[in-house]
Parts: structure tokens; C-alpha cells; sequence
């Protein structure tokens, strides 16, 4: 093998909640949740941070919003403080438009699931519609962002 097999850190944003994936060599090995960096836009960027830093990442990869999004004020404010931490580390920023290619993110997560086993293990099943969406959800959006780019 030549060289240092990349490293990524991809960054998806919910309203409560942030969710980092790290993917060395384009394959998962450690994904987080932070409710905590979902609090303000100061956490955001703080949390973000300390991810770069920790994980020494060479690419950060967060979701482009275009002006058609149906998120709400606050969960943009929040990935403009993502991006804004991104683009100031010394990782290369790389924004994708996020590309729902099936009726529920359910079957995405299913789908993701057959490419990458080692995330079964945190995968959930499809939810009833009176029930919250749950927090592992986000993992699987920083996922599916991170896969726009590696499987390129």
C-alpha cells in the first residue's frame, strides 16, 4: 500500500443533534453523537474542532445547502458554524449536496448497511410515524454524505 490511506470526517446536522462519521481507506471505524454541540452555534464549531483535531482528518465533508432546503433557521445556522470550523482547520473542506435516491431513509440505511456491516450493529429499524425519529438516524446522514465522495 503507497502512502497514508485517507482519512474523512463526515459532518451531518439535525436540529437537537450533530453527528460526526470518521472512514479511514473509505470504510467507517468510529461515529458519534453530540446533543451537546446541537446547543449553540459556539458548541458546533467547538465540537467540530476538537473531531478535526482529534482524528487528524484530511478531508471534512458537510451538506451543502442549497436555498430549496426545508431545514428550519436554527439547523442552518448550526451548519453554517460547521462549515465555518471546517473551512478555518487544516483538513480540505468538501461540501456535497445531500441526494435522497430512496423513498425513506430507512432504505437507505438499509442500504448502507449491506455496503458497511460494522454499522448494523447501530442501525435502526424503520420507526412508526407517531414516534421520534431516533438519534442514530444522523450517523447515517453523515454516512450517506461521506459515500457521495468516496465512492466517486
Amino acid at each position: 500500500m503507497s502512502g497514508k490511506p485517507k482519512t474523512i470526517i463526515a459532518i451531518a446536522v439535525s436540529n437537537n443533534r450533530i453527528a460526526m462519521v470518521f472512514l479511514i481507506d473509505k470504510q467507517p471505524m468510529d461515529w458519534e453523537v453530540s446533543y451537546v454541540a446541537a446547543a449553540s452555534i459556539g458548541n458546533a464549531a467547538n465540537k467540530v474542532t476538537e473531531w478535526i483535531d482529534h482524528y487528524s482528518a484530511d478531508i471534512v465533508v458537510t451538506e451543502n445547502l442549497c436555498a430549496t432546503t426545508r431545514k428550519g433557521r436554527r439547523t442552518r445556522h448550526l451548519q453554517e458554524a460547521v462549515e465555518n470550523a471546517a473551512v478555518h482547520s487544516r483538513a480540505q473542506h468538501i461540501d456535497v449536496l445531500r441526494h435522497q435516491p430512496f423513498p425513506s431513509k430507512y432504505e437507505q440505511i438499509d442500504d448502507l448497511v449491506v455496503r458497511y456491516p460494522q454499522l448494523k450493529a447501530i442501525a435502526p429499524l424503520k420507526r412508526k410515524y407517531w414516534e421520534n425519529e431516533p438519534h442514530v438516524v444522523t450517523i447515517f446522514e453523515a454516512m450517506a454524505l461521506a459515500e457521495k465522495i468516496t465512492r466517486s
